[in-house]
């Protein structure tokens, strides 16, 4: 959680438009594979997904 709020700090005290995008963007993603491995170590989550049938 800690390495998210740190992140967050870095793109928001960034002085050009593109680095606060790329960096809020990466903070982004990261913070989604986060959430979605918690949820799948606590078995909220599929861990070999859905069938298609």
């Amino acid at each position: 959680m800690a390495i998210i709020f740190i992140a967050l700090r870095i793109a928001s005290t960034t002085h050009s438009h593109f680095g606060r995008l790329a960096a809020a963007g990466m903070t982004a993603t990261f913070a989604l594979y986060v959430l979605i491995n918690g949820a799948m170590v606590m078995g909220l989550a599929p861990v070999v997904g859905c069938r298609c049938r």
